[in-house]
């Protein structure tokens, strides 16, 4: 059995959460979840639910990086 391709808000979830509170890449993700890259990137072009969980978690993704940026530039070397 391959990989899912069928779109799931449960899956599109997790991908979202992962995303939001990491530094994984969606590759990286995908992978973790046995779902496909390319099948992710069609779910956004396809679907207007996950394209705008995936848009939510990517903007909190990016406040979650600065602020691990923030925590690295503070620390004494």
């Amino acid at each position: 059995m391959g990989n899912p391709t069928t779109y799931t808000r449960e899956i599109a979830l997790a991908i979202c959460e992962a995303t939001a509170s990491s530094n994984k890449s969606l590759t990286t993700i995908t992978s973790e979840l046995g779902l496909s890259y390319g099948t992710a990137l069609q779910w956004q072009q396809d679907n207007r639910d996950f394209s705008e969980l995936y848009a939510k978690a990517k903007a909190a993704q990016a406040d979650f990086l600065a602020e691990e940026i923030i925590e690295i530039a503070d620390t004494p070397s």
